[in-house]
């Protein structure tokens, strides 16, 4: 953690400095650049992995009545999605598959099939299966809610809905 500074870039052509032990006026050129640094009421904490949360896509999700233990179990597959594809992954590298997310979510086998087909249904959640043969399906998260990194696959745009539109039609 490290507290975060302002820096603000002094023109000293455009002001005189001035010695205070001699009181003579110092020449334009004789700095450089001069910065003027300011402690601002913040702090930088430094993350190894950036997960981006969208509130506002969030909020809506709740304000049309999204069951709870769906949109936590969805929280709960952001720590197993990959950075720029969302897929969700185990440790060794390997897609997840509904048993293998079972397992890693103390969950029974058949109660993660049903409850990620409620999360495919409600757009939170997409089984892609590649076209290409020898690929392996896999699950990945909706990037309009939540993504590791600041960039995203472009298949998941053809995965994915974003659910926002709709929420910004409410608010009008």
């Amino acid at each position: 953690m490290k507290k975060v500074v302002k820096d603000v870039i002094i023109d000293t052509t455009k002001i005189g400095l001035v010695d205070k032990e001699t009181g003579e006026l110092l020449p334009d050129d004789a700095f450089g650049k001069l910065i003027s640094r300011s402690e601002k009421n913040e702090v930088s904490i430094n993350y190894k992995e950036y997960v981006y949360l969208d509130t506002a896509r969030l909020n809506y999700l709740v304000l049309t009545g999204i069951k709870t233990p769906y949109l936590g179990l969805f929280l709960k597959l952001v720590p197993f999605s990959e950075m720029v594809t969302n897929k969700l992954i185990q440790e060794n590298g390997k897609p997840h598959t509904s048993g293998t997310l079972a397992k890693a979510l103390g969950l029974e086998p058949q109660s993660s099939i049903r409850s990620l087909k409620r999360l495919i249904k409600l757009n939170l959640v997409a089984l892609h299966q590649p076209a290409k043969r020898g690929e392996k399906k896999f699950y990945c998260l909706n990037p309009f809610l939540v993504r590791r990194g600041k960039t995203s696959s472009k298949l998941l745009l053809e995965l994915f809905n974003d659910p926002l539109p709709k929420a910004t039609d409410a608010w009008k």
